[in-house]
């Protein structure tokens, strides 16, 4: 395997010194939570030798008081976001999911049909329901912000189902009842990526609110057409987030240019949107 070095620049290397001093502030700040009270010890004391021989005797202990429930460590949060501008440009939808990966692992580790699996396992169900309350709440406002402030709505029709449908199986000709690998690991989390976001939430939401003022516009080809002049050509995406007209010149972010023909109703495969390129008298 190969493996590369990577010096930063001096920018970087500042940006780096930040972020390291500031997750050393955090984790030292989660760590006084849970050291928060005095401690007691309690249950029978165990002794453990370890793989050097020596002898020691471990002691349980719990704090006197009950650490803080989520509602206390969620509004602790909020003041602290409130505080300091550096904690505030985080993400939360990121923290959230960092939560969510360490009990995932935990889970994981913990013996079959445990207590600790089934806390960890209540922990993620309470995670995740956390997570679809956030997307309809973004739903819900950014529906409501569309219907307010437009007369006229525009979607790409996208079929969700075909997109975040499994790959099929692929037999290995040379080896009777065996597979060839399909990247279904890979696609299940791009499926998760792709849900996760809510797009036909938000698409019905918008129809509820603003009805008849809603179009569906036909995906295909709106990235290959030319927002500009309207000429589609393959060669015009010169890669996966770059496009340059072959014809006209014009080039932006190819999401921004299948976004502005999405905008404006340019249907990509249709008798309107085929047609000789046009550049305007300037």
């Amino acid at each position: 395997m190969a493996r590369y070095r990577m010096y930063p620049t001096a920018a970087q290397d500042a940006v780096l010194r930040e972020h390291c001093a500031q997750a050393r502030y955090v984790w030292n700040l989660a760590w006084n939570l849970h050291q928060f009270g005095q401690l007691e010890t309690y249950g029978q004391a165990s002794r453990r030798v370890d793989r050097d021989g020596r002898r020691s005797i471990h002691q349980k202990r719990r704090p006197v008081r009950p650490l803080p429930g989520y509602v206390e460590q969620a509004r602790m949060l909020t003041e602290a976001r409130a505080e300091y501008s550096w904690l505030a440009a985080g993400s939360v939808v990121v923290q959230q999911r960092a939560r969510l990966r360490k009990a995932e692992r935990r889970a994981a580790r913990a013996t079959t049909g445990s207590p600790a699996q089934k806390t960890e396992r209540a922990c993620i169900a309470r995670l995740r329901a956390r997570e679809a309350d956030r997307r309809k709440d973004w739903c819900e406002k950014t529906s409501t912000g569309l219907a307010r402030r437009f007369d006229l709505i525009r979607f790409e029709d996208l079929n969700i189902r075909n997109m975040t449908a499994k790959p099929k199986a692929r037999p290995d000709p040379d080896r009777p009842g065996a597979y060839l690998p399909n990247r279904a690991h890979a696609k299940s989390g791009l499926n998760r990526a792709i849900l996760a976001q809510g797009w036909g939430l938000l698409v019905q939401r918008a129809i509820d609110k603003a009805p008849g003022r809603v179009e569906k516009v036909r995906a295909a080809y709106t990235s290959l057409r030319c927002s500009a002049c309207g000429w589609i050509d393959k060669n015009s995406r010169n890669s996966q987030a770059g496009f340059s007209c072959v014809y006209c010149g014009f080039s932006c972010n190819a999401d921004e240019n299948a976004a502005i023909n999405i905008a404006a109703g340019h249907a990509g495969g249709t008798l309107l949107s085929v047609r000789e390129p046009r550049i305007s008298a300037a």
